[in-house]
């Protein structure tokens, strides 16, 4: 088969170590493979916010010195910029109509968006001029890659397009323009932190982005269904998760719940009322992700959500808690703070904030009901026996472990109710597939992907062991550090971005 695998950026890490590896394990199977490389034609990427001529020129070194560690039978070029002048112009008063923009069949706003929410945490498209004349750039230049996608996908013919994480306007257009062609799409990902007792391992999704619901879904089935292991130890592995979880033990999530006190509740607890703790997540987080998770949203907003519940949802000897995730500490978006003013809004209503220590197991173990907008805690509730009502989109939406209202009328009928919590059976299938992530997964032969650590003149830093200059990992971490933290210094930037990063 013909292989066309595509890196925008030899900087990223793990990224690009893992296309490498890609590459020449491809080749070693027998199949024809075309590396392609960005080279430039994007001003602007994740890893060249600013757009800064000194990082681009970095990333392209990265490119010289790797590319020829690569098989010869591995045919390696550029990306070509293709050159047409125009100048794309399109209309947007809000983050609705800019989710709209597309060209060529790909969701360029999405992509966009995607990237820029990453950096500002902040769900709301606050539209001054420099913001719009920045997105107006990014629009161009996702345009003008799209463009070139096509002449390069056109060229080569492939059967199969490879590319890296796909949610970011760098990569997008090849997922957009591999499924309007109809070519078989993987997208790579990587599973563990790197770490020396936690290495990568290279992970793929096929015609599928990596938050894709119904892919997610197909996925926890399948690890179960096609595990060794007896069912008496999956139904374990399962159950490990929920309970290493609430000990704040390694699961390979995030762990938000280690500072908090067990079996602490908030002061005014009266357990002869009918308590329901909403759990909200972190906005951002679910907001790019993109188009994938929006369908699945039964508001617009999770604020919208709340004040929806708290207006509408009149129900005798109640009370709500609210507790903000722990994720939003530090985060000062009004998507974040405003959450903060709505027990001064709502007499029935106790609002826990994100860095209180107030247990969320105890919340849950206490709870008449529990109702979550997508995070784990919706599926760990339903596992410790808590009746859950999930109203947006989230990695266990189509296990149908948690109750899923069709409208808002749907979900005050199941606000009210007398609920028993569902069967918690595909809560232990979500926890072992959680647990058993790297379930089909590959460690890296051919490259190494693990990072080696130096300590220079007084300062320590990480340098990928895959990429080095002449035999060495250190000469070329300190090429890139004069250009990365030396040359941008000196060399003004193209289109700075308009906002605090907060990443």
């Amino acid at each position: 088969m013909k292989y066309l695998i595509y890196s925008s950026s030899s900087i990223a890490y793990p990224h690009f170590g893992v296309q490498l590896e890609e590459c020449e394990k491809l080749n070693a199977q027998g199949h024809s493979v075309t590396f392609a490389y960005c080279d430039g034609v994007n001003n602007t990427c994740f890893k060249n916010i600013n757009s800064n001529p000194a990082i681009c020129k970095a990333c392209q070194l990265g490119y010289k010195f790797s590319l020829t560690k690569l098989s010869p039978e591995i045919d390696c070029f550029p990306l070509k910029l293709v050159k047409n002048n125009l100048v794309h112009k399109y209309i947007y008063n809000n983050i609705e109509e800019f989710k709209k923009i597309k060209y060529k069949g790909v969701f360029v706003g999405y992509s966009i968006l995607s990237t820029y929410i990453s950096f500002t945490r902040n769900p709301d498209l606050e539209l001054d001029d420099n913001v719009r004349k920045y997105l107006n750039h990014l629009i161009n230049q996702t345009c003008t890659l799209v463009d070139s996608a096509y002449n390069l996908i056109d060229k080569v013919s492939p059967d199969v397009i490879c590319i890296f994480n796909g949610r970011f306007f760098e990569t997008k257009p090849f997922f957009d323009i591999g499924k309007s062609k109809k070519i078989e799409i993987i997208i790579n990902e990587v599973i563990g932190s790197g770490s020396e007792d936690d290495p990568f391992k290279i992970t793929n999704f096929i015609n599928s982005m990596p938050h894709d619901i119904s892919y997610l879904r197909k996925k926890v089935i399948n690890t179960w269904n096609l595990s060794k292991d007896s069912e008496e130890e999956k139904v374990k592995i399962g159950e490990s998760f929920y309970i290493n979880k609430r000990k704040s033990l390694k699961t390979g999530l995030v762990n938000y719940t280690k500072n908090q006190e067990s079996g602490k509740l908030p002061n005014k607890w009266d357990e002869t009322k009918k308590n329901i703790v909403i759990f909200n997540s972190s906005e951002d987080e679910f907001a790019s992700i993109g188009k994938e998770f929006d369908s699945y949203a039964l508001f617009n907003s999770q604020i919208e959500g709340i004040n929806f519940i708290m207006s509408n949802c009149k129900l005798n000897n109640s009370h709500f808690y609210l507790r903000i995730h722990p994720n939003l500490t530090n985060i000062n978006h009004s998507y974040h703070t405003d959450l903060l003013k709505l027990d001064k809004k709502y007499s029935n209503l106790t609002v826990i904030r994100a860095n209180d220590n107030i247990s969320t197991y105890t919340l849950i173990d206490n709870a008449w009901k529990v109702v979550v907008f997508g995070s784990t805690v919706g599926i760990e509730s339903t596992f410790w026996r808590k009746p859950s009502i999930l109203l947006a989109g989230s990695m266990y939406h189509d296990l149908n472990a948690l109750y899923k209202p069709k409208s808002e009328n749907h979900l005050l009928k199941l606000l009210k109710e007398e609920l028993t919590a569902l069967d918690n059976y595909k809560a232990i299938q979500f926890g072992f597939f959680i647990m058993n992530r790297d379930f089909g997964s590959n460690t890296s032969k051919y490259f190494d992907l693990s990072l080696k650590k130096y300590t220079f003149f007084g300062f320590e830093f990480t340098q990928p062991k895959y990429m080095s200059f002449l035999g060495s990992n250190l000469l070329i971490k300190l090429i890139h550090l004069v250009y990365i933290k030396v040359f941008t210094r000196l060399i003004k930037d193209r289109f700075r971005f308009p906002k605090k990063i907060n990443i």
